[in-house]
């Protein structure tokens, strides 16, 4: 199952990439 465990770290990264964007939009608009 090595391809599911790739699919499931480039879900987790996109995820984290997503958060981090988020999260920067976040501050910038209360800014």
């Amino acid at each position: 199952m090595p391809m599911l465990r790739g699919d499931v770290n480039a879900l987790h990264a996109a995820f984290a990439a997503h958060s981090v964007i988020f999260v920067k939009n976040q501050h910038e608009a209360r800014r």
